[in-house]
């Protein structure tokens, strides 16, 4: 699956690996693991910032292509799925296709649920008569008013 891979490097790490010559090092060796078909450098939000495209066949890659980044530069990486124009071609093709089975259908989504849901039925438990006719407004009440009362003497 095609990626985009942000890469944001703090600044006062971006400058000690420019200074030791770890930045470059560590660009490369992504680029020789990742093989990006483009990669674009650039500041974004104040920040170095690097975009690479490439192909990623599974997600177990994730840690491969990124610890380096992290541990070494300490880097924030967001990692995005993206399409070309040919792969959005598609895409919009088939839900086109979709679309046209819908206007075959008068236009009308065919829902799967039930349109008449079952009704809950709840039982009354033992005790509900008891507790229904207990009051908590009441029993606040009659204890403010003890307890001035009391107080008041």
């Amino acid at each position: 699956m095609r990626m985009m891979l942000r890469v944001r490097i703090d600044t006062a790490k971006a400058n000690e690996a420019i200074r030791s010559g770890q930045l470059p090092k560590s660009i490369e060796k992504f680029s020789a693991m990742a093989k990006p078909e483009a990669s674009y450098f650039t500041i974004d939000n104040g920040v170095r910032t690097a975009f690479f495209v490439f192909d990623m066949k599974e997600s177990s890659q994730m840690p491969l292509l990124g610890e380096d980044l992290f541990m070494s530069l300490g880097a924030d990486l967001h990692l995005t799925p993206v399409m070309n124009a040919e792969e959005l071609r598609t895409g919009l093709g088939a839900y086109m296709a979709t679309r046209s089975c819908l206007a075959a259908s008068g236009g009308r989504y065919i829902s799967t649920m039930v349109t008449k849901p079952p009704k809950i039925i709840r039982l009354a438990s033992k005790g509900m008569l008891v507790m229904s006719s207990f009051r908590r407004s009441s029993a606040m009440t009659l204890a403010m008013t003890s307890s001035r009362a009391a107080r008041e003497g």
